[in-house]
């Protein structure tokens, strides 16, 4: 399990980040010497993918393309000791959403995490289709996976895609990690993901903050859904 960084342990960050770029600067010289132009073509344009890759880092930005990696990332800052809070936000496209074996495992981590006092609170844009005008609950299909989040001690809150026809920025699959991080899944038309963006950045988090304060003016408790007069949360 991480944790927040000490003295020793930044230390310990720079020297690594001074033998990267010592591993960097050698191998740049060592391309640099190669005199096959086919070489030199197609080094150039691996170099310059690189070169924009180190501006995302540069600004805070890790970019995971594979499926494994951002799990990975995933799943290693929820468990940092200094993330005390996990907002999420899950545009629900289909119905097996987070149900394949892979996200069933990550859904699982959730659970352990919550046990082990981890809060996390979740908001799910749900389209009508899933969640008819006037229907007091989601479809059945989706309900038994909300269940068991809710079942689990996972905050919920729902609301209709077509209240946020206003905001569609809103739109989107995000989470928050504390006061650390927050992360953005692109996902296909199955609702798999194909980029996965983990934020650093001050002002990216403080931005992402106000997208959640706004999505919870839409939203409503799953906990109100089930008493017999749900209130529409306004905060």
């Amino acid at each position: 399990m991480c944790a927040v960084a000490g003295k020793d342990e930044d230390q310990e960050s720079f020297a690594e980040l001074f033998i990267a770029s010592q591993i960097i600067s050698h191998a740049l010289g060592v391309v640099s010497r190669r005199s096959d132009p086919l070489f030199r073509h197609f080094a150039l344009k691996k170099l310059f993918a690189l070169a924009e890759e180190f501006k995302q880092l540069a600004a805070g930005k890790l970019v995971f393309t594979s499926t494994e990696s951002w799990r990975e990332a995933y799943e290693w800052i929820l468990a940092c000791d200094s993330v005390k809070h996990y907002r999420s936000v899950a545009w629900v496209r289909t119905e097996d959403y987070w149900q394949d074996i892979p996200g069933r495992r990550s859904m699982q981590r959730n659970f352990d995490l919550r046990q082990k006092g981890l809060s996390i609170e979740r908001i799910l844009i749900l389209p009508d289709f899933y969640w008819p005008a006037g229907s007091p609950l989601p479809s059945n299909n989706l309900c038994g996976w909300i269940e068991e989040q809710h079942r689990q001690g996972i905050t919920l809150m729902l609301l209709r895609e077509t209240d946020l026809d206003g905001e569609p920025d809103l739109i989107a699959d995000f989470g928050i990690y504390g006061d650390r991080a927050w992360g953005l899944w692109e996902l296909d038309d199955q609702c798999r993901t194909v980029r996965y963006t983990l934020d650093f950045a001050p002002q990216s988090y403080r931005q992402a903050l106000e997208r959640w304060k706004r999505l919870l003016f839409y939203s409503i408790p799953y906990a109100d859904l089930l008493s017999p007069n749900p209130s529409r949360r306004h905060s």
